[in-house]
């Protein structure tokens, strides 16, 4: 699974691209109804996202339930397509959506963003899958002004407390990765059932700086 997290001044931000196609064809009078869910981050409609019908230029936007029209469609099948800033700096991406509409009517359909199992499986691929692991993806930001931070060392600190027979034993643990030109920075093999510190640093000698935010990652 995925989880946000801020690190230091930094703000974290997930983005994603979903794809959905159709043919281009002729004017009808079918029209597809829909609704996009963002399943990653908020389990909510994702308001703003622009979905189109593959091949074609007719597109519509989701308001703020996440509903979407497209009408004077001709009956037949199509692959829809959408994409939203909430995860275009995740590299993330669904497979296309394909749907039947039926002439003279209404036809219903249900887009998503992948949820934090997928998005979790595609951008850590190694991790132990029969431990409890998940990641942390996050966008490294300055606190002036907002703009992306590459080449920042994050770190996720955590302790693991194993119980034996009349002692208990500390087992600390870290993950560390660097943002990269975006900002970007990708956790793996985090645990996802204790309390985790993560650390950013700037810079090196007596002009670094450095900070920390605490989160607990959850299973889901």
């Amino acid at each position: 699974m995925v989880r946000r997290a801020t690190v230091r001044q930094t703000l974290v931000t997930t983005g994603v691209a979903l794809l959905v196609t159709a043919r281009a064809g002729a004017q009808g009078s079918a029209l597809l109804r829909g609704v996009v869910y963002d399943s990653l981050i908020s389990a909510a409609p994702l308001e703003g996202a622009e979905v189109w019908i593959e091949g074609t230029n007719r597109t519509a936007r989701t308001d703020a339930l996440g509903r979407f029209e497209l009408a004077a469609l001709a009956a037949g099948r199509y692959r829809l397509t959408f994409e939203h800033p909430v995860l275009d700096s995740t590299g993330l991406a669904a497979p296309p959506v394909v749907v039947d509409v039926a002439g003279d009517g209404a036809t219903a359909v249900t887009l998503a963003t992948p949820g934090p199992a997928t998005a979790h499986r595609t951008l850590c691929p190694h991790d132990p899958w029969h431990q409890k692991t998940g990641a942390i993806l996050g966008l490294v930001r300055n606190a002036a002004d907002s703009k992306p931070l590459p080449d920042i060392m994050v770190t996720a600190h955590w302790t693991i407390y194993v119980l034996g027979a009349g002692s208990v034993r500390a087992e600390p643990g870290t993950a560390a990765a660097r943002s990269d030109r975006s900002g970007r920075v990708l956790l793996c093999n985090v645990p996802t059932d204790v309390a985790v510190v993560l650390q950013g640093r700037a810079g090196e000698g007596p002009c670094e700086r450095a900070g920390a935010r605490r989160l607990r990652a959850e299973t889901g």
